[in-house]
């Protein structure tokens, strides 16, 4: 063997053993993952203590967001068969330990978590956008939630439209007994009605976000920190550089139109697509402002007042992030995009 060749294996081996080196402790991701269906359904179902059964399914939650940061850097780093082996034999403790009207609930939650983390595992070696690994995810994701929610929404959506019409008949006799007029407490009754018929159609929104938001958190997570140096989308861009991809507006334009012109269940479904994507757009409305006050290099006191002031705001200061979230997608003031049709918001 040559000086040149035998050189070349030294650096290799070398290389090999750093990156040995600096792989991660898998012990902790595997033991999150046996622990997160037996905290998050098996608990709750053992114990009739209240407080505990609560304080189970939080400390499941944050656990949850764990495992998709963890499962991804494992995937990373090629430890896929390890990950695929405890998986299985988390599920199984999983499914023994829940009820079994919960079995595809919690096989559902914990399958989309650990397969969410694992593709964007598999994409970060070779992905560069941050927006196309997070979307390979976000599917997983998704589509685990609607298996997860899906078949509880009709019953969801009963009790709590049942609950709402014995409510608003108790305010109408309180309304009436003390001494408003039968007319005006039924008017109030009827609009107290009509809001809380719009927080109904949006359960399946709410319920489909619990785990889309866990996956987020991990990913932002991995991205932010802990990522190991061969992920191709590189670190996570600053806040005041999110943009919403352009690819979005006819999604919203679909929903609009199924929300106007569609039947009940047309209509169902176009109001959760907006609502869904009015929180990517609230949130890259606020990554916009956020650019702004940097650009005006504002104190950090008139930030955090600023911000109050939003909060305080409530629906109005809500809307107004998601137009201009939306408005950004297409007019891309920052220039994040590298053209004005990019949509992988891609340097």
């Amino acid at each position: 063997m040559n000086r040149s060749a035998r050189d070349t294996e030294l650096t290799a081996n070398a290389e090999n053993a750093i990156t040995s080196d600096r792989r991660s402790a898998v012990w902790p991701v595997l033991a999150a993952m046996v622990a997160f269906p037996l905290l998050n359904y098996g608990v709750p179902m053992w114990t009739s203590n209240l407080l505990l059964g609560t304080a189970s399914i939080a400390l499941a939650y944050f656990l949850g967001i764990f495992v998709v940061r963890g499962v991804a850097i494992a995937a990373i780093e090629g430890r896929v068969r390890l990950l695929m082996v405890t998986a299985v034999v988390a599920a199984a403790l999983g499914g023994a330990a829940c009820h079994p009207q919960q079995l595809l609930m919690a096989e559902a939650n914990f399958i989309a978590l650990v397969a969410a983390g694992l593709i964007i595992g598999w994409r970060a070696k070779v992905e560069k956008s941050q927006l196309k690994l997070y979307l390979w995810g976000l599917m997983v994701a998704l589509a685990g939630g609607l298996i997860m929610w899906g078949p509880q929404w009709p019953l969801l959506m009963q009790t709590f439209s049942d609950s709402l019409v014995e409510m608003s008949d108790q305010a109408k006799e309180i309304m009436v007994a003390s001494g408003y007029h039968e007319d005006v407490a039924e008017e109030a009754a009827k609009r107290a009605r009509s809001m809380m018929d719009i927080v109904i159609k949006l359960i399946p929104t709410g319920t489909v976000m619990n785990v889309v938001t866990q996956f987020s958190v991990g990913f932002l997570w991995l991205l932010y920190r802990g990522a190991p140096g061969s992920v191709a989308a590189g670190e996570l861009r600053p806040f005041g550089l999110w943009k919403a991809p352009f690819g979005l507006t006819p999604v919203m334009i679909v929903g609009i139109l199924a929300m106007q012109f569609g039947g009940e269940t047309l209509n169902l479904m176009g109001i959760n697509a907006l609502a869904a994507l009015s929180l990517f757009y609230c949130v890259t409305g606020l990554s916009l402002l956020e650019h702004f006050l940097s650009r005006l290099a504002v104190p950090l006191w008139f930030k955090v007042m600023f911000y109050i002031v939003f909060a305080l705001s409530g629906l109005i200061g809500y809307f107004g992030a998601v137009l201009l979230g939306f408005v950004d997608s297409f007019a891309d003031w920052r220039k994040v995009s590298a053209g004005p049709m990019n949509l992988n918001n891609s340097d």
